[in-house]
C-alpha cells in the first residue's frame, strides 16, 4: 500500500487571497441611511467587509465632485497613500488600522466642514476582486437669525513702511461669535483678478488664492473670533501694503462689510510745517524717518526756542 507524503508548500499572499475569494463571496457593506452631522464635530463613515479579510486596497472618494482628483483617503500596500488627496481633507482623515484585519474599512473624518456634505464611495479591491459601498453625509445647519454690523476704524491707519506689524481693526456689533462665519479680507484698489489678502471659512484659513505678496504675513486672532473680533494682523509691512482693504463677514443669514485704509510713511521727502518765523511760514523738506530728521528737528527747536 502506497503511502501519501504531504509536503508543506509556501503559497504567496496573492494566491491565498485568490483561493479565499473563490471559496467565499465577499460583500462590502456601508451605512444603511445618510449620516447627519453638525459642522465642527467628528464623524465615522461606516464600511466593512463581510466576511473579513486583510491586505486589500481601501479607497475613499467623493463621487459628487466635478474634479479630476476626488480622493478622500487611500490605503494601499499596507500604508496610507494620500499624495493626491483633496486639499480640504488633508490631516482630517484616518482609517482604524487595528480593525482592518477584521474587515473594518470605516473612515474617521475630523472637524466636519459644510463642504463635507455629499456622496462618498468606499472602494475595496484585491488583484482579482473589488466592491464598492456608498455613504452619504448631510450637514445639519442651525439657522439663527443674526443681524450684525461690521465696524472698522474711523480714519486711515498710518504706519511706517518697514515696521514689524500692523493691526487692521475690525469687529462685529453686537459682539457675537464669528467662528462659524466667513471672514474675508481683500484689497479693493487693485486692478487684479485675485485680490484676497486673507480668507477664513469653515473654521479654518483658506488662503489658496491669496495674493502672493501677502503669503505668510497675515493672521486672524482665532481666540478672539468668538468675541466678534475679525481684525487682521499684517506682518513685515511693505510699501505695496498701502491702500484700501475690505473686511467682509458673512453668516448664513447676514453679511456686512467695512473699509480700512492704510497709509505708509515712505522713505521719501515729506513736508514738515515748522511754525511762523520772522512773520513768514517756513516749510522744510526733510527725510521723514532718518537720523537727519531727528538731528535737524532738535537743532531747529533749540534755535527757534531762543528767539
Amino acid at each position: 500500500m502506497q503511502q501519501l507524503f504531504l509536503k508543506r508548500i509556501n503559497i504567496p499572499l496573492g494566491f491565498t487571497l485568490f483561493f479565499i475569494l473563490i471559496l467565499v463571496r465577499l460583500k462590502l457593506v456601508g451605512a444603511a441611511a445618510p449620516l447627519v452631522a453638525e459642522a465642527g464635530e467628528d464623524l465615522v463613515l461606516p464600511c466593512s467587509l463581510q466576511p473579513s479579510i486583510s491586505g486589500l486596497m481601501v479607497e475613499w472618494i467623493r463621487t459628487d465632485l466635478n474634479k479630476v482628483d476626488t480622493i478622500v483617503h487611500l490605503y494601499e500596500d499596507l500604508r496610507d497613500r494620500n499624495y493626491d488627496q483633496l486639499e480640504s481633507y488633508r490631516g482630517r482623515t484616518a482609517l482604524f488600522y487595528e480593525e482592518l484585519q477584521k474587515g473594518n474599512t470605516s473612515l474617521k473624518l475630523s472637524a466636519i466642514q459644510t463642504s463635507d456634505e455629499g456622496a462618498y464611495q468606499c472602494h475595496v479591491a484585491s488583484i482579482t476582486w473589488h466592491d464598492e459601498a456608498m455613504v452619504y453625509i448631510i450637514i445639519l445647519f442651525h439657522f439663527v437669525a443674526e443681524n450684525f454690523v461690521v465696524v472698522g476704524p474711523v480714519g486711515p491707519l498710518v504706519a511706517e513702511a518697514d515696521q514689524d506689524e500692523l493691526i487692521l481693526p475690525c469687529s462685529l456689533h453686537p459682539n457675537i461669535s464669528a467662528e462659524g462665519m466667513m471672514v474675508e479680507w481683500i484689497r479693493t484698489d487693485l486692478n487684479e483678478v485675485d485680490t484676497i489678502v486673507h480668507l477664513y471659512e469653515d473654521r479654518k484659513d483658506r488662503n489658496y488664492d491669496q495674493l502672493e505678496s501677502y503669503r505668510g504675513r497675515t493672521a486672524l486672532f482665532f481666540e478672539e473670533l468668538q468675541k466678534g473680533n475679525t481684525s487682521l494682523k499684517l506682518s513685515a509691512i511693505q510699501p505695496s501694503d498701502e491702500g484700501a482693504y475690505q473686511c467682509h463677514v458673512a453668516s448664513i443669514t447676514c453679511h456686512n462689510k467695512a473699509i480700512v485704509y492704510v497709509e505708509l510713511l515712505h522713505n521719501s521727502l515729506t513736508l514738515v510745517q515748522i511754525w511762523r518765523l520772522f512773520g513768514h511760514s517756513i516749510t522744510v523738506r526733510i527725510l521723514s524717518d532718518s537720523l537727519f530728521l531727528k538731528y535737524w528737528r532738535h537743532n531747529l527747536e533749540m534755535c527757534l526756542g531762543s528767539l
